[in-house]
């Protein structure tokens, strides 16, 4: 009876740590590769800001960097909007949920195929800046801070 209680014990517990441990990957915790990048570039947009590598007269570093540590981020393999001019769904790269939550989600086959590094930052920014109120409705304000610099000189150094 004790073998019986100790294997129901076991399998219980077994399929409760898989239960949880899967949920990463659905709501942006440790496993979410793409929530994480996501959370990388806002923080390293962040440090460009605090170190005035960007300036903005528009927004204080200090509120943007406390928008990025209170925002929940969350990812889905496919992001839809409803388009009422068009009466259709049209997919989206993020969707955030202003002013009601702090909350973005990214589209990960988006994300995915996102052709340049500048692309990313100025979504990752934009979607911050939107959650803040600040109003950029066609990527004005941040498309201006990742086009009219140079792009970061990265290098690859092949393990052989």
């Amino acid at each position: 009876m004790n073998f019986i209680k100790l294997l129901l014990v076991s399998l219980v517990s077994f399929f409760t740590i898989a239960a949880f441990a899967s949920d990463g990957n659905l709501v942006g915790n440790a496993g979410d590769v793409y929530v994480g990048e996501f959370k990388a570039i806002a923080k390293d947009i962040v440090s460009d800001f605090k170190n005035r590598r960007l300036k903005s007269k528009h927004f204080n570093p200090i509120d943007l960097e406390k928008m990025v540590n209170e925002t929940f981020v969350s990812s889905e393999e496919n992001l839809f909007l409803w388009n009422s001019e068009n009466e259709t769904y049209v997919e989206v790269d993020a969707i955030n949920f202003y002013p009601t939550h702090k909350w973005i989600k990214i589209n990960r086959s988006r994300w995915r195929i996102m052709a340049s590094e500048r692309l990313k930052y100025m979504l990752v920014l934009h979607e911050y800046l939107v959650l803040m109120g600040l109003p950029d409705l066609s990527y004005d304000l941040s498309s201006s801070f990742y086009f009219d610099r140079p792009a970061r000189v990265q290098f690859f150094i092949p393990f052989f």
